[in-house]
Parts: structure tokens; sequence; C-alpha cells
């Protein structure tokens, strides 16, 4: 991307965000099983419009386009050093310093009802863009598709990347561009003012700081682990004897088992819990306390140890295709036993004649 907004109508970064979102032809294989091809995916970017840094990124498969634009601003408010290093990407404070809150988000849709009240919550201001604003918009969506297509080539044909890619691989190399683009990419100078081009290199990462240095806005500050678990999708589960059961996968925490639900469960006693979760990651899910209290982390219990750090989308697919596969040997199983009885009916008939 090498375009930025005017800053001259907004007061400093931070004051104003967008969300710009575009799909790539890459083939994203499951790193369960290499073979398997889970889809292509839609890259939702955050941007500051006064700086033009990218604060916030998400890339979604299967989920809806607003749940992941609702995602990608979560990651926004995140603090980076962490995220990247969950990617297995090193980095210090200085150079992704994005992890706090902004003042409006320009969408280039109307938000739905669950994502007007969640960004309703952080006391952010949702504006809908006039038209001058969509075409700047699709503009970057335009330049920022063309940046994804591009993404890992290193001159490797299209059919050599096909397939390649699983979804973490994909997220590091997008976290990789994100890191290039905002310390390195060099802006277009004529929107920038005589006074900033003066003490500032035309790059996202030097106008950021810049512009926080300069003005007299102070940051919002960064929401608390429980204020981001608010905007995360909430689902019901069942308690049984092997864990609290969601959407097929088992989790324990240790409420559940200082109170002995598996145990009560063993012998009749069901119950529901409500539960937060994170589509991007399996690993973990979050009890809602009835009371209010702190959400509780609750963890897959061991015989799913080996799917750790899928998402969602590929963790149901590969237990709807361990589902399938099953039915089909058991059909196979029934379609043999069958034969058998068959022949060995019609050879005791023969007998008896």
């Amino acid at each position: 991307m090498n375009r930025i907004f005017s800053h001259q109508s907004l007061p400093a970064p931070n004051s104003e965000w967008l969300i710009a979102s575009a799909s790539t032809d890459h083939q994203i294989a499951s790193s369960i099983d290499r073979s398997r091809i889970l889809g292509k995916p839609t890259v939702h970017l955050v941007l500051d419009r006064w700086s033009q840094m990218i604060v916030g990124s998400h890339v979604s498969l299967e989920e809806g386009f607003q749940l992941g634009c609702l995602l990608a601003f979560e990651n926004a408010l995140a603090e980076k050093i962490s995220f990247c290093r969950n990617l297995g990407i090193e980095i210090s404070d200085a150079d992704y310093p994005c992890h706090h809150i902004c003042k409006t988000l320009l969408l280039g849709f109307a938000p739905n009802e669950w994502l007007s009240n969640s960004l309703l919550e952080f006391g952010v201001h949702v504006k809908l863009p006039n038209s001058r604003q969509l075409a700047q918009t699709a503009k970057i969506e335009a330049s920022l598709g063309h940046d994804i297509l591009s993404l890992g080539s290193c001159g490797a044909s299209d059919r050599q990347l096909n397939k390649v890619f699983d979804l973490k691989q994909f997220r590091c190399l997008l976290v990789q561009y994100i890191l290039h683009y905002n310390n390195h990419q060099k802006l277009e100078p004529h929107l920038i003012d005589e006074q900033m081009e003066q003490h500032t290199d035309l790059v996202p990462i030097d106008l950021w700081n810049w512009g926080l240095h300069s003005s007299s806005n102070s940051l919002r500050a960064a929401p608390s682990e429980k204020q981001r678990l608010n905007l995360l999708p909430k689902a019901t589960a069942s308690i049984t004897l092997r864990g609290i059961a969601f959407q097929g996968l088992y989790y324990t925490c240790g409420t559940a088992i200082n109170e002995q639900w598996f145990i009560r469960a063993r012998v009749g006693v069901r119950s529901k819990v409500t539960l937060a979760y994170d589509p991007r990651c399996i690993d973990v899910v979050y009890l809602i306390a009835a009371n209010g209290d702190e959400p509780e982390v609750c963890h897959l219990t061991p015989q799913y140890r080996p799917m750790l750090g899928q998402s969602w989308f590929e963790a149901r697919s590969y237990l709807a295709d361990i589902k399938k596969r099953t039915q089909h040997a058991h059909d196979e199983l029934k379609i043999a036993v069958e034969e058998i009885v068959y022949k060995a009916i019609k050879r005791k008939g023969n007998l008896e004649t």
C-alpha cells in the first residue's frame, strides 16, 4: 500500500481507524493433514487514518465478515509482543507500539446490532464513510489485495505456492508484511504537512511517533483482558462425564474439578454453561461466570492435545472429516457383514434341500 488519507481533519493518531478487507487466491492447507484444503482466506486490516499505521489484523476462513472485522479490531487493542511471539516472531514494543483504543471506527458497511453493541462497550463511535472516503477505502483495499496476493512469493510461481501454507504460516507472512510496511513503507509526500515532513521520515511508524509526541491528545488506555473477552462470540456448552463438551471437543477447568461436575454428570446430573471462545484458536475457551466474576480459562482435555494451535474452522473441518470416514468405514463393515450373512443363509438353504 502506498496511499495515505489526509490527516488534516484528524487531531492525532488513534483519532480514527478504518477496516480494510481483501481476499487472496492462496489455498490454505490443513496443518493436521496437508492434503486437505481449507479454502481461501480473507484478510482484515485495521489502519490508523492519521499515520496509516496498520494497528491490527485478522485472517479468516469461515466466520462471517462482521465477526472477522471485530476480531481484527480486537487484535488492534492487543499488546503485540505476545501476539507476535505466539507466531514465532520476536519484536520489541518500538517495532509495533499499537495497543490502544480509537475514538472513531470507519466501517464500509452498516454494522449489525451485535457488532454495534460490542464497539459501544468500548466507547467507540462507528461512522459510515461518505462517497469520497468510500472511494479512498476501495483504493486501499485494491492495493492491499495486490500486496496480499504476492505474500510469500519470493519468485515462486502461483502453482508452487498453492496449498503450501497452513493458516498459522499465512498469519506469520501477514505479520511480517505488516512489520515491514509500518517501519519501512514510504508514503506519498504530497498529503503530508510541510512541518511534519521536516520532522519525520515518510513512513507510518515515524508519523505515528511524531503525531503522539506533538499532540496534546492522550492515548486511550488499552482495555483489560476481561473487556477484550467481551468481544469474543459466546455459546452454550454441556457438562458431560468426559468434560465440558463444546463443538465436538472437550475442556476442563479448576471449577469443574473442584465442584465435581464430571462425576455428577456420570450419575445423570446434566447441566449447561456459557463459554466465550476465540475463533482463531481452540486451545482454550473461557467459562463465563453467572455472577460477573472474571472468566475462567478452560483447557483442552489431553486426548485433543495433538490439535493444539488449530483454528475452530480447521478443527471443525477435521472432526467432520473423521466422522465422515468413520461412518464410511461403518457402512463398509455393514455391507461386508450382510454379504457374509446372506451367503451363510443361502448355503444353509441349499444344504437343507
